[in-house]
C-alpha cells in the first residue's frame, strides 16, 4: 500500500522541479555570467550575495519552507540569501530588484552592489531549446526574455538557443561568424547588433574537422514553443513593428537600402543575407516597442556596412540565395 502511495506521489515531485540559472561573480572582471546556456534543474533556485559584491546562484534542495514562485530575500548578517521556486526566477535582474528593496537606503546596505561585467549595453534574445540531463526544455522568445551583454550568441544544432556574451568571456573579433569546436557539436554564431541572435531551426551538424568559419547562416529562424514549466515569461505580440525611417541622404547600397552619411562599404554577401533575415523575423515577430525600433536601426546599419555601394556592379548580388 505504501509503494502505491509513493508511485502516485512521484509524478507530483517531478513536476516540482524548476530550471535555475547557475552562475557566479568573483569580481567585476571575472565570473560566469547567467545565461540559459548554463542552467541547472532542481527543487528551487537560490541567489546568494556577499557584502563585498561577489555572488553565486544555482539550484538548491534546502530552500526555506513556503518558498514561492517570486524571488524573496533575507539577511544573513551582512550577506543576503534569496530563494524562489519557478523556472529561471533567480535571474540577475530579479535578484537585483529584490535585493535593493530589502536593503533599502540605510547604511551599510545603501552602498551594496553586484559585481557585473562591464559594457553590458547590447540587447540580445535569450530563448530557445536547452537540454539538461538528456531532457530538452523550450524557453519562449519574447520581449520578456531579453538579456544585456557585450555581444550576442546563437547556438546552432539539435537544441538551438540564443543568449548574451560578456566581457567575462571576450572575443577578439565579434564579427558575423560561426565556430565549431569539434565534429557533430553545435555551432556558435556571434554578432554585435541589437537583437541579432535569432533562433535557428534545429538540425544536426556533420562537420569532420574543427572549424572557425564565416559560413552563411542560410537556415530560416523558427519560433520556439512556450513549454517551460512555471516560467515567468510571456509570448511576444505578433503585431508588426513600426520600422524606423532611414536617414535622408543619397548614400545607398546596391540593393537600395539608404544609409547614413559617410557609411563605409565592405561588401560581405553572407552578412547582408543574415542581417535581412534577422530584421524580417524581428519586425514581423515582435510587438511595436523601443527595443524593436532600436534593433531596426542597427539592422539597417549592419546591412549598409556589408553591402556594395549603389552603382558598384562588381558586388551587386546581395539578395537571398
Amino acid at each position: 500500500m505504501l509503494w502505491a502511495f509513493l508511485l502516485l506521489l512521484l509524478p507530483n515531485l517531478a513536476l516540482s522541479q524548476v530550471l535555475c540559472y547557475s552562475c557566479y561573480a568573483n569580481s567585476t572582471t571575472q565570473g560566469q555570467y547567467c545565461t540559459i546556456d548554463d542552467l541547472c534543474y532542481g527543487p528551487a533556485c537560490y541567489f546568494r550575495h556577499i557584502s563585498t559584491g561577489q555572488w553565486e546562484t544555482g539550484c538548491t534542495s534546502s530552500a526555506p519552507s513556503g518558498t514561492g514562485s517570486d524571488i524573496q530575500c533575507s539577511l544573513d548578517g551582512t550577506d543576503s540569501n534569496c530563494y524562489c521556486a519557478s523556472s529561471v526566477c533567480n535571474s540577475i535582474a530579479n535578484a537585483q530588484t529584490a535585493l535593493k528593496t530589502m536593503w533599502g537606503s540605510d547604511p551599510p546596505f545603501n552602498t551594496y552592489s553586484l559585481d557585473l561585467p562591464e559594457n553590458n549595453t547590447l540587447k540580445c534574445q535569450e530563448c530557445g531549446n536547452v537540454t539538461i540531463n538528456e531532457t530538452t526544455f523550450n524557453i519562449p522568445c519574447g520581449t520578456s526574455n531579453i538579456c544585456r551583454g557585450n555581444y550576442c550568441i546563437m547556438v546552432r544544432g539539435t537544441s538551438p538557443h540564443s543568449y548574451c556574451g560578456t566581457t567575462w568571456d571576450p572575443l577578439n573579433n565579434v564579427e558575423v561568424q560561426c565556430t565549431q569546436s569539434a565534429a557533430n557539436e553545435a555551432q556558435k554564431c556571434f554578432c554585435s547588433e541589437h537583437m541579432c541572435n535569432v533562433i535557428m531551426s534545429p538540425q544536426n551538424w556533420t562537420s569532420t574537422e574543427e572549424t572557425t568559419t564565416t559560413a552563411p547562416l542560410t537556415t530560416l529562424p523558427t519560433t520556439v514553443a512556450q513549454t517551460v514549466p512555471q516560467a515567468q515569461t510571456t509570448q511576444a505580440s505578433q503585431t508588426p513593428a513600426t520600422q524606423a525611417p532611414p536617414p535622408t541622404n543619397n548614400n545607398s547600397t546596391g540593393n537600395g537600402t539608404v544609409c547614413k552619411d559617410g557609411q563605409p562599404f565592405t561588401p560581405n554577401e553572407q552578412a547582408v543575407y543574415m542581417g535581412e533575415k534577422m530584421k524580417d523575423i524581428i519586425v514581423n515577430g515582435f510587438g511595436d516597442n523601443a527595443a524593436v525600433d532600436e534593433f531596426v536601426v542597427d539592422a539597417n546599419n549592419h546591412i549598409c556596412n556589408y553591402s556594395p555601394k549603389d552603382g558598384d556592379s562588381s558586388n551587386s548580388n546581395t539578395g537571398t540565395k
